[in-house]
């Protein structure tokens, strides 16, 4: 309880510190907390084994797969003859 993210490279920083550890971004005056689930926002759900991975790592903590990219969209072509 009380540790915050930073809202410059969103990692998780003890309550304790002053300051990101990473970035060195002092601890804002209304530092957001973790949501009751433990969910921040950027977190992602790993596809392999389901456990919520901080959005400041690129694999997955427990089996190390890699961070899953955003899907593309591709152009589709419309529907129908020419004419």
């Amino acid at each position: 309880p009380g540790d915050w993210t930073c809202p410059s490279c969103g990692v998780n920083v003890y309550s304790t510190r002053h300051a990101c550890f990473r970035c060195h971004t002092p601890k804002p005056a209304h530092a957001s907390a973790p949501s009751a689930s433990g969910v921040r926002p950027g977190d992602w759900t790993c596809p392999s084994c389901q456990v919520n991975v901080y959005a400041s790592r690129d694999k997955c903590f427990r089996c190390s797969l890699p961070k899953p990219q955003p899907a593309t969209q591709s152009w589709i072509p419309p529907l129908g003859g020419a004419g």
